[in-house]
């Protein structure tokens, strides 16, 4: 049986590529609201609570989100996360923050 230091060494090695160190980076896409914009997806989600769970809500958001390992630095993902992660017209993006926490919810 292996000791868990060494696992833990296993799993850090396994993230430095031949390239450089790996890096995670955390993206969230959540829709805008506003006139004539809504979340589809949200809607969705409260229409079956309500039909298969007899659950009522008024509002329910979603956020899709994604995690990136690669040897691309956060902030040059950053730079194309609107092109390669989200519609900028209808869509929120960010990158290595929680969109919870953020004032997209308010």
């Amino acid at each position: 049986m292996k000791s868990a230091d060494y696992k833990e060494r296993k799993r850090c090695q396994s993230i430095v590529g031949e390239c450089g160190t790996m890096h995670v980076t955390r993206v969230e896409v959540t829709p805008k609201l506003g006139p004539g914009l809504r979340d589809v997806r949200g809607d969705i989600v409260r229409r079956q609570l309500q039909t298969d769970h007899n659950i009522v809500v008024t509002n329910v958001r979603s956020i899709c989100g994604f995690l990136i390992q690669s040897t691309i630095p956060s902030e040059r993902i950053h730079q194309r996360v609107n092109d390669l992660f989200a519609d900028p017209i209808i869509e929120v993006a960010v990158t290595d923050t929680y969109l919870l926490g953020s004032n997209h919810f308010h």
